[in-house]
């Protein structure tokens, strides 16, 4: 009975957990993770104090400028009659009207009117809000705005569309009283449902204005902007097939024209027996009534089964009149087998034909004929080739001529665009190049094949033209597939939070401002290359997942070690003294290896003899420059090691920042250093989640280095002198747990390393507070301290300063004083 009971338990706690995530998917534009966070609620479940957080963060969920809370205070809907279950509750403008379960709006006064809450919404100053409702029956092309009064600024604007839409409003403190109105513009015509306006205030603000890279689920290293950034080539994997455009219904007697031989329609399937050698067998469909159905200057994917009578085999070809490009298949099984061939329409065509050569006393079989178009819309055009769009790649083959396939683009003059494409199955080596407005764009200047992966920077604005071609003018051929074209300077929508997978383990990155100085961080045909060296690029796979990394090698044993390098030179200007600079760069391969920062020669820094690995391994060389360093340039490089052996090295993904560590990977691809900007996470909390007067603050966490700065993640009343936090110091490997109100207290304890995760809960309570580290009590005191006013969590010292980066697993608030054993088991 236990077992059982037992077991029940456990369900009915997965259960819960699962609701949470459920709930915490609705919320949030993005979800991942799943498995992971609920291994860590479910932690938290098994230690009997789930119920006791009031705040909950895992790595699980995000928006854009948001990062949501699996435990989030909802409390009830504070709009009243939000679902117009009755007339009543609303202030209605002229055209608006309440039935059916809904508002509804049909302005034609000339003005914009309003359907307004009737109560005030009241107690929400300090708090952050979201705004629900649902949009039905819109017709027109007006629009309409949603806003809370008194919040500053409007929480929608353009509503002019069916559909589900939500925003989040930060309310100010002062802002304690306010109006939710629908501003319908003149001409506005539907319905509004299912209005609500809850306290969300656990979930947080994200904000970092610019791109930034995470290690992703697959270990791959990803640009958070490829999530949400469209793609600008349409139809780039030729997959667009257009509606069927034959009529299988019996195949009857609109299949007409069987030449000179004795043809046959039954049950759906057309049979012909030749009564004469080397006469053609066709059949056309109707002469007119399928090519009139059919677009001009497009290619066309024919499907059907066939077969053929024992002892005999015929070609199944497509054939348009005057286009002169046929695709066959030939046929010798006697029992079905499927066909598919590819036929071009040109602007002659006057009929379609499906025809064969036949030999005499042959029968050949024909069903389920299925005739689309590829690319229907048109996105792509091709000339010069006889050969062209096929479905999931194109086929160009010169007719004499160039042979070219050309897309368009709309770009932004000025930003920087990442083109991925594969070519294949050329005819010869070194045939296929690409062109972008007019410029050849591919890599390094040499023809290209395989996967590859070129960056352009627009240098116009509006429609640009995207253009594969063969080099050669005699019968060249090459396959395209796989062609994509994104923005990479990401303008806008930046601010979206990173769950990093870096060691395998999701968490929530943090990470301050960096420059990535060097220049071309993937192409290094930009770098000086010491004659020893040999330099092949886009040769491999590199940690993005695109074929981007270079290879350089060396025979080994030619002239000094130090000859040997390839290294970039970077202007940092003078005065550089007693500044921390970190060089990183990403390499796998075979040998022995240097990686060297030197500041103008003066400064020389090198690594030991490093040893590749068949796995991509970053790795890194902090420098600290000294005070009589003076003027000069920063130098990065790869050399031979001290052995003078040989190496064969895949390289990718350098980056010197000023810094005493290295940050996540910031690619830059023109010439120019790029800037991550700092990222912050604060707006959560509120008097209903926090208890001031005790409670406890947990966190698993990691440091980015052990780089003696103060860190910290705390919970205040929204200034730096009356909070409760969790930090790290200014001594190495120092975690501290602080509580201030006017004069303060700190508990503090030396981990083996902050750079590992641990686990961290700071109780207070008057006389009665503590610090665990990792299961065990480190810390403890019995002062008579007080706090009060504490509504606010946030990633900081409860002002902007002393941000907290770094790495995070999960964040809880209590909201009460934990017994120890619940607080050794929520921190073992």
């Amino acid at each position: 009975m236990k077992i059982g009971l037992r077991h029940t338990f456990k369900n009915i706690f997965s259960d819960f957990i699962d609701g949470l995530l459920y709930k915490l998917g609705k919320r949030a534009t993005y979800e991942e993770n799943r498995s992971g966070s609920k291994t860590l609620i479910k932690e938290i479940s098994d230690d009997g104090i789930l119920d006791k957080a009031t705040i909950l963060l895992t790595p699980t969920a995000w928006s854009d400028a948001r990062l949501h809370s699996v435990k989030t205070y909802t409390g009830t809907n504070l709009v009243t009659n939000g679902d117009f279950a009755t007339d009543s509750d609303w202030t209605k403008g002229t055209g608006w009207t309440i039935s059916g379960g809904s508002a509804n709006c049909n302005n034609t006064s000339g003005s914009t009117q309003d359907l307004k809450t009737e109560n005030r919404i009241l107690n929400l100053g300090g708090k952050t809000v979201k705004i629900e409702f649902t949009v039905s029956n819109y017709s027109g092309s007006a629009s309409m705005i949603v806003t809370l009064e008194g919040t500053g600024g409007n929480d929608f604007t353009g509503i002019n569309a069916n559909g589900t839409y939500n925003a989040y409003a930060s309310i100010a403190s002062s802002s304690n009283s306010i109006d939710l109105l629908f501003k319908a513009s003149n001409g506005w015509i539907g319905s509004i449902d299912n209005i609500s306006v809850k306290d969300v205030s656990s979930d947080f603000d994200f904000e970092r204005d610019s791109s930034a890279t995470r290690v992703d689920e697959d270990g791959l290293i990803q640009d958070m902007q490829s999530l949400v950034e469209p793609e600008l080539v349409e139809n780039g994997d030729f997959s667009e097939l257009g509606s069927e455009l034959t009529d299988n219904s019996g195949l009857d007697a609109t299949w007409l024209g069987w030449n000179l031989n004795t043809a046959d329609i039954n049950g759906g399937i057309i049979s012909c027996t030749a009564v004469a050698t080397g006469l053609g067998v066709y059949c056309t469909y109707d002469n007119n009534l399928l090519t009139t159905t059919m677009p001009t200057a497009s290619w066309f994917k024919i499907t059907c089964q066939a077969k053929v009578s024992s002892g005999h085999s015929f070609a199944v070809h497509t054939q348009m009149h005057n286009s002169g490009i046929t695709d066959s298949s030939t046929i010798t099984s006697t029992a079905w087998v499927d066909v598919e061939l590819y036929a071009y329409k040109d602007t002659g065509s006057d009929y379609f034909n499906i025809r064969s050569m036949s030999d005499i006393g042959m029968t050949a079989y024909i069903k389920n004929i299925s005739v689309k178009q590829l690319d229907p819309d048109d996105d792509w055009s091709v000339a010069n080739s006889t050969t062209g769009i096929e479905e999931n790649k194109a086929v160009i083959t010169s007719d004499g001529s160039n042979a070219k396939i050309t897309t368009q683009i709309s770009g932004t003059s000025g930003d920087v665009v990442k083109v991925t494409f594969n070519i294949s199955d050329e005819v010869s080596t070194g045939l296929a190049y690409v062109r972008i407005d007019g410029t050849d764009i591919q890599a390094s200047g040499s023809w290209v094949s395989g996967d590859t992966t070129v960056y352009y920077t627009l240098v116009s604005s509006g429609t640009l033209d995207l253009v594969f071609m063969t080099y050669s003018t005699a019968t060249a051929s090459f396959t395209l597939k796989d062609v994509s074209v994104k923005d990479v300077t990401f303008s806008e929508d930046v601010d979206l939070p990173r769950i990093d997978y870096t060691g395998g383990v999701g968490h929530i990155l943090l990470e301050p401002a960096s420059t990535n100085l060097v220049t071309y961080s993937e192409d290094f045909s930009e770098w000086s290359l010491n004659s020893n060296l040999t330099l092949s690029l886009n040769s491999a796979t590199s940690p993005d997942g695109n074929v981007s990394a270079d290879n350089v090698s060396y025979v080994g044993s030619v002239g000094t070690p130090a000859g040997k390098n390839m290294q970039m030179t970077i202007s940092v200007g003078g005065g550089t003294a007693n500044k921390d600079f970190t060089n990183s760069i990403y390499i796998k391969g075979t040998g022995e290896f240097r990686i060297k920062n030197t500041h103008g020669g003066v400064v020389d820094s090198y690594t030991s003899d490093l040893t590749a690995t068949s796995d991509w391994v970053r790795y890194d060389l902090s420098v600290s420059n000294s005070s009589s360093v003076g003027s000069g340039d920063q130098i990065v490089g790869i050399l031979a090691a001290s052995t003078d052996a040989a190496f064969n090295l895949d390289i990718w993904g350098a980056q010197l920042e000023e810094l005493s560590y290295a940050t996540s990977y910031i690619p830059t691809h023109t010439g120019v250093a790029v800037t991550r900007d700092a990222e912050t996470l604060d707006g959560s909390g509120n008097d209903t989640l926090i208890n001031s007067t005790e409670g406890v603050l947990y966190c698993e966490i990691a440091a980015l280095s052990d780089d003696l700065t103060y860190r910290e993640i705390s919970l205040s009343d929204g200034t730096s002198t009356n909070r409760v936090e969790i930090r790290y110091t200014t001594n190495s490997n120092r975690i501290q747990a602080l509580i201030r109100n006017g004069s303060y207290l700190a508990l503090q304890y030396d981990v083996s390393s902050i750079v590992d995760f641990n686990k961290v809960a700071f109780k207070w309570k008057t006389e009665d507070f503590a610090l665990w580290v990792n299961g065990v009590e480190v810390a403890t005191d019995a002062t008579a301290f007080v706090t009060s006013g504490l509504n606010r969590l946030a990633f900081d010292q409860g002002t902007s300063g002393n941000t907290f980066y770094g790495n995070t697993k999960c964040l809880a608030v209590f909201d009460e004083a934990l017994s120890d054993v619940e607080l050794a088991a929520l921190t073992s």
